[in-house]
């Protein structure tokens, strides 16, 4: 048995025991070992092996060692909908890694194949809106991460991804809208004060290079400023700190530090 029969076994069990259990990260554990071609024809062959009976059958095709204790997802009985599923998600990101030559448009087709199925899922919707701002449609971006926020409107993190993609849009009154409900009510300067004191670096950054991109000079300027002040004393600290460690022999803290000047 060769290196890669090894690995194709232990793959597909890892595939099928975590596409049952329907893991979001099942793709992101596996893409370190995108580096090496074989390892990522393997996992293609595999994982579409699994979509093409998945969607003929319901069942996963035969596994590649019989053992007496099988691993999740080898039996003849049928698979529950959410394992085709997450199958799709996982090919849809798949396809769309860089090292996999990034096939944009086969992604787009398996994600939409997926909110099909699913139209409830976040996860779908984002990963929608990533897709289409690697074609360069921010504008379809936009609006396919709206739906993403209109099914979970509490959640920080897709809030902050919408406010992102909003500012690459230049539409920055809106993005404001959105992060705004994150922020104190009753904070004198309103949500931009607020933000800036919980030094939300992002949004002054992506705030800033929108207006440069619509040629506000101006306003462009008092975000990237408003970076500035914040970083200033940060980097007072971090000279403290190297000059009381170069007394006590001990730089090895603020060596990333020293590296970024």
């Amino acid at each position: 048995m060769t290196l890669g029969d090894d690995f194709r076994i232990a793959v597909d069990k890892y595939l099928r025991a975590f596409l049952c259990k329907g893991v979001p990260s099942t793709f992101v554990s596996l893409k370190f070992l995108y580096n090496d071609p074989q390892k990522r024809s393997i996992i293609q062959d595999l994982a579409e092996s699994y979509l093409a009976s998945l969607k003929s059958d319901r069942t996963f095709p035969p596994p590649l060692e019989t053992t007496s204790q099988q691993p999740n997802g080898t039996s003849d009985t049928a698979e529950p909908p959410t394992t085709f599923l997450w199958t799709l998600y996982f090919l849809a990101l798949h396809y769309a890694h860089p090292v996999s030559a990034r096939d944009v448009t086969k992604s787009l087709a398996l994600i939409e194949e997926a909110i099909a199925h699913t139209p409830t899922l976040v996860e779908l919707h984002l990963t929608k809106a990533r897709l289409l701002k690697y074609q360069g449609d921010l504008s379809a971006a936009v609006d396919a991460i709206m739906v993403a926020r209109d099914l979970d409107m509490q959640d920080r993190f897709v809030n902050t991804k919408v406010g992102k993609y909003l500012l690459r849009c230049n539409r920055n009154d809106e993005a404001l809208q959105i992060l705004k409900e994150f922020t104190r009510p009753d904070s004198p300067g309103g949500p931009l004060a607020d933000l800036t004191d919980m030094q939300c670096m992002w949004f002054a950054i992506e705030d800033g290079e929108s207006y440069m991109r619509q040629k506000k000079y101006g306003l462009a300027l008092k975000r990237f400023h408003t970076i500035w002040k914040v970083q200033s004393p940060i980097r007072g600290i971090n000279c403290s700190i190297l000059k009381n460690g170069k007394k006590i022999n001990t730089i090895s803290i603020p060596t990333p530090f020293v590296k970024d000047q």
